[in-house]
């Protein structure tokens, strides 16, 4: 079993999430997409909102 940290995120604008976003939408889910775009848009607040997303980022290149 690989090693991983869970952290709380006050913003999405410091972290690179393309790779991510490229690989969703490879696979046929623009849900990921979507929720960057709305969070750059500033159209949620996940922190007032009160939901929860998690992200695991690995140094494993799929």
């Amino acid at each position: 079993m690989e090693d991983f940290k869970v952290m709380q995120l006050k913003s999405l604008f410091h972290i690179d999430l393309t790779h991510l976003v490229k690989e969703s939408k490879a696979e046929g889910f623009r849900f990921l997409e979507r929720l960057v775009n709305d969070y750059e848009m500033a159209l949620i607040d996940l922190i007032i909102l009160g939901n929860l997303y998690m992200v695991c980022l690995t140094k494993k290149v799929y």
